[in-house]
């Protein structure tokens, strides 16, 4: 069972230069790190495999998310079936 609010734990996925980096945070550092990683770092939001502006992101849009991904444009979008991703990317996961 989720527990809903603030202090939920989300998962999201970072892709970089440097590969695939996968975090697991409460919801209230989340918001403020993905902001922080798409304003600093030029990062693009992907929720559920569709594009969402930096302003559209709120703690609901968030949490209702199955798939979070940070990463540069990417063009044609991403599939919406969060697992076809996993065939592409190996996670590193961070504790």
């Amino acid at each position: 069972m989720k527990v809903k609010g603030l202090y939920s734990l989300i998962t999201y996925v970072v892709v970089s230069h440097d590969g695939v980096r996968e975090f697991e945070e409460k919801l209230s550092s989340a918001i403020v790190n993905i902001s922080q990683i798409v304003k600093t770092q030029d990062k693009w939001i992907y929720l559920d495999g569709k594009h969402v502006q930096i302003e559209d992101l709120h703690v609901d849009v968030l949490e209702s998310a199955s798939f979070i991904l940070l990463s540069d444009a990417l063009i044609g979008g991403l599939p919406s079936d969060s697992s076809e991703i996993s065939q592409y990317y190996t996670v590193d996961r961070l504790q």
